[in-house]
């Protein structure tokens, strides 16, 4: 080994030593992998924002979605019970209009069976008037019993005639009370005739029927209302899941691309550190200025710029970096 070669690779060795220390003037005390770190931190961060930004926008929009579906369960359910009034206020009408009809026919039966009773007592009457005529036209049979026979026979002949007029117009206003009584029953009978009663039944079941149908065909509506909304929230809801894994998918690849360019920024960063390490043998080996020279430029390529220093010195993340 030559002298010359001896005294660089103590100079050389005294540099290291010093730490680049001495007298090598740098513009920041930024290192430039320290700067490369916090460079690469900048961009995952920024990815990661735009990432966020849109899941927040869909989880935005998947709350309007469940809060106009809440609103609108709220307005059929409202619907419903407004539906469910009304019906029952119909039934209330019938109910009502039911009882007033069977009050009347309550009432007329209540008249019809007084008169009845009525001619009765009236019937009732007039047999014990004729009774009491009978018994005091046999007490002057008796009365005039002693006088000749006859006087007692033209009287006997008159009170048998006489009862048998009684038995007779007795028997003709029977007659005539039943064929009144047998009249009333068939016009009473006539008025409240099993085809009125199955008419009024006949009209009740139309009703009820029609309601139910009503009721029935507003149901069905509601229902294929209801079937259309949900299968409408369904289809946004499958949009909205299509949506978000479109996000997630454009997510993974911006971390694909992110990574992809972590790499290429690695492996070029690598490649110029080959480059440099190669410049920097040749820079030591064939420099004009002599090895001192060399050493300093390759320390002051070790930090980044004063502009790029600022930067990395006023981010909130500068910490994070060692």
């Amino acid at each position: 080994m030559t002298d010359q070669e001896t005294n660089e690779i103590e100079e050389l060795t005294t540099m290291f030593n010093s730490g680049g220390s001495n007298g090598v003037s740098r513009d920041s005390p930024i290192t430039a992998a320290k700067y490369n770190r916090w460079l690469v931190g900048e961009q995952n961060r920024g990815a990661g924002n735009i990432v966020r930004t849109e899941m927040e926008e869909l989880k935005k929009d998947r709350g309007l979605a469940n809060e106009k579906h809440r609103d609108y369960g709220a307005y059929l359910q409202k619907q419903s019970r407004q539906q469910m009034q009304r019906d029952k206020s119909q039934y209330e009408l019938t109910k009502e209009t039911k009882l007033e009809q069977g009050m009347r026919v309550k009432t007329e039966v209540k008249a019809q069976k007084a008169q009845e009773e009525k001619q009765k007592q009236e019937w009732i009457a007039h047999g014990k008037n004729l009774a009491l005529k009978d018994q005091l036209q046999r007490q002057k049979i008796k009365q005039v019993c002693g006088e000749n026979s006859k006087r007692v026979a033209e009287m006997t002949a008159i009170a048998k005639q006489e009862e048998l007029d009684y038995e007779r117009n007795l028997r003709e206003v029977r007659d005539k009370l039943k064929a009144d009584n047998i009249a009333e029953v068939q016009k009473v009978r006539s008025e409240t005739a099993d085809e009125v009663i199955d008419a009024a039944k006949e009209f009740a079941f139309e009703q009820r029927k029609s309601l139910a149908f009503a009721t029935k065909v507003a149901e069905q509506a509601w229902t294929a209302e209801r079937n259309s909304h949900t299968e409408a929230h369904l289809t946004k809801a499958r949009a909205n899941k299509a949506d978000a894994m479109a996000s997630r998918q454009k997510a993974k690849e911006l971390r694909d691309e992110i990574v992809t360019s972590r790499q290429v920024v690695a492996n070029a960063a690598r490649k110029q550190q080959q480059q440099n390490k190669e410049a920097k043998d040749k820079t030591i080996m064939f420099a004009a200025g002599g090895i001192k020279d060399t050493h300093d430029t390759i320390y002051k390529k070790k930090y980044v710029p004063k502009s790029a220093a600022e930067a990395l010195q006023s981010s909130k993340y500068a910490s994070s970096v060692a």
